[in-house]
């Protein structure tokens, strides 16, 4: 699946397993801008670890338990970005992501959400759509913050640092009943029209 983010070229494709190479290399070139956050980081040391982490976003696509897209800027793959429903199958997605450091500050993490809300809510029919971050990782929490989702608790001490400390993870909630209003308020904060 490939999903067309923007105008600059911005893509999201599924994972596929002869992206291994290419992802274990965005890791390691990114490992300490990641470790604080991802706890995959320090422990991704061969292609083969990475590749079993392919494996399995494949069993969960045909499954249908999860969508893992690469964040693609032409052929350049700089991120990743994925959504996994909850276990329960209320219709909640809860949406992680993140991108290379070279690439931070340009909104493309941004747009990718707003691209996969748009599939998410629009086509999937998801009722709700859940991010949960570091409440020390400011970079992370704005996404939610500028998109329209809610701050609905803190789960303390529940997300673990790379040094074997304990930090905080916040949840963030938007529902398809209120994403066309948070849509359209990005839309003309950032004064630029999406592709859908």
């Amino acid at each position: 699946m490939r999903l067309a983010v923007d105008r600059i070229g911005v893509e999201l494709r599924w994972l596929e397993k002869t992206d291994a190479e290419k992802l274990f290399r965005l890791v390691v070139a990114n490992r300490e801008h990641l470790a604080p956050w991802l706890s995959f980081a320090p422990t991704t040391r061969k292609v083969e670890d990475t590749m079993r982490f392919l494996e399995e976003v494949q069993e969960r696509h045909e499954k249908g338990l999860g969508m893992h897209f690469g964040i693609w800027l032409g052929e350049k793959l700089i991120g990743t970005l994925g959504a996994i429903p909850d276990r329960y199958g209320y219709g909640t997605y809860e949406i992680g992501y993140w991108i290379a450091k070279a690439y931070e500050g340009r909104g493309i993490v941004t747009r990718c959400v707003v691209r996969l809300l748009d599939y998410l809510f629009e086509e999937e029919q998801i009722h709700r759509a859940e991010i949960r971050c570091h409440a020390d990782n400011a970079r992370s929490r704005a996404i939610p913050d500028r998109l329209g989702f809610r701050l609905e608790g803190c789960l303390k001490r529940a997300s673990r640092t790379t040094d074997g400390e304990y930090g905080d993870q916040l949840i963030y909630g938007l529902l398809r009943t209120e994403w066309a209003a948070a849509r359209a308020h990005y839309t003309v904060a950032v004064g630029t029209k999406l592709s859908k």
